[in-house]
């Protein structure tokens, strides 16, 4: 009974899931902006290894601001996706590499909804299917 209710739903459940992932890497990406991109470029960036440390702070931090913005608009979805799923498993493998699932839990989450919106991409009521000639017509409407 509960199926046949949720079921004409179905269709916008990656909507939701696409606005909470972008909203929560926005709030990530802001955080290292007021906490300043510098220390987080002095800290956690300059114990991977990577250098300049400041460009890659720079770097993630746009990523995770400007990146959450574009999956909250459903715009260039799969190629941020992209860049957040080499993000998360830079952040798995290497920054937080043997630290236990407890430190890490979030970052597979984010990396599971990375890799979600890159084989899937955006869907509905995203600038994506708007622009895409390869879109279904009922993915094109706002309001449908």
């Amino acid at each position: 009974m509960l199926n046949r209710w949720m079921k004409p739903y179905a269709k916008y459940a990656l909507i939701w899931i696409r606005l909470a992932f972008g909203i929560g890497l926005m709030y990530h990406g802001y955080g290292k902006i007021i906490g300043g991109v510098a220390g987080f470029a002095t800290g956690m960036v300059a114990n991977t290894g990577f250098a300049p440390t400041i460009f890659w702070a720079w770097a993630v931090t746009l990523l995770e601001l400007v990146g959450g913005a574009f999956l909250i608009v459903g715009l260039l979805t799969r190629l941020v996706s992209l860049a957040l799923i080499i993000e998360f498993l830079i952040i798995i493998f290497v920054v937080k590499q043997g630290a236990g699932l407890g430190r890490i839990e979030l970052d597979m989450l984010y990396l599971g909804m990375a890799l979600t919106f890159f084989f899937a991409g955006a869907r509905r009521w995203s600038l994506d299917a708007l622009f895409s000639p390869e879109a279904p017509p009922e993915s094109k409407s706002v309001l449908k």
